[in-house]
């Protein structure tokens, strides 16, 4: 029975490492396609990355890349808006984006306000965050058991325990904000202009047309439409197929639109 258990778990692991091997062949695919410039062939190794659930600074970098080079503004800010979770502070990066907020926004002061928001929430990688929140929520739970097992060391020990709960607190703060700005609706315009309609369906009034590039905030979904929050504080409807945005169920936030 053991070994049946040792093999079980040779061979879990042996599958892990190749479908890692498989899926580093594919990204190293679609950068040897990028750098041929065969760009719509490396978009879509990039993409199937994407599709496999890896969600890294890399791939979403290469997909605003490709975008970029396809001439497709409003994808390449999307997917260079989400390298931002990862690495706010990657210099070639910010380049791109100030190139694309300069062709998109009106105000590129707009743009630059969003790496900062991104470099302040996520200062601190999602993965050393969590890490760290867990060393510190074992650690307090150590000097817990410390300070009940050796007496005379009590207060010391209630000290520590005190450090580490309320490191224990700012990181979890950390990671519930990380993790609601990350899980956002946000999309982005893909279409050259965008109707904004009255009401979710394409015979009734035109409220606004929006350029290709403006990103906003998804307030609910109806079918084949996405409704959003307007700067005059109303509402309106928009037909999926004119936007790019990633499904994120646990948050519906109601924002104003950013033109």
């Amino acid at each position: 029975m053991k070994k049946a258990h040792y093999i079980i778990v040779i061979l879990f692991f042996s599958l892990l490492m190749v479908d890692a091997r498989n899926d580093k062949k594919d990204f190293n695919t679609g950068i040897s396609f990028y750098a041929d410039k065969e760009i719509e062939q490396a978009l879509e190794h990039f993409i199937n990355l994407l599709k496999e659930g890896y969600d890294n600074f890399e791939i979403n970098y290469n997909i605003g890349c490709c975008y970029y080079k396809l001439d497709q503004i409003g994808k390449a800010r999307f997917y260079f808006e989400r390298a931002l979770y990862y690495k706010p502070f990657n210099s070639d990066l910010l380049h791109n984006l100030t190139v694309i907020y300069r062709k998109v926004l009106k105000n590129p002061l707009v743009g630059e306000q969003v790496i900062m928001n991104r470099r302040i929430i996520f200062f601190i990688p999602m993965n050393i965050v969590i890490i760290m929140l867990l060393f510190f929520i074992a650690v307090s739970i150590v000097f817990l058991i410390l300070t009940y097992i050796i007496i005379d060391k009590r207060r010391l020990f209630l000290i520590f325990l005190t450090i580490c709960l309320v490191f224990s607190f700012l990181f979890t703060i950390l990671f519930f904000v990380q993790n609601n700005t990350y899980n956002q609706k946000t999309f982005v315009i893909t279409s050259t202009t965008a109707n904004v309609y009255l009401a979710p369906d394409e015979y009734e009034t035109i409220l606004l047309s929006i350029s290709e590039g403006s990103r906003g905030k998804i307030i609910e979904e109806i079918d084949d439409y996405i409704r959003i929050r307007l700067n005059d504080g109303s509402s309106g409807w928009m037909k999926k197929i004119d936007i790019i945005y990633r499904e994120a169920p646990w948050a519906f936030p109601t924002v104003t639109l950013e033109k």
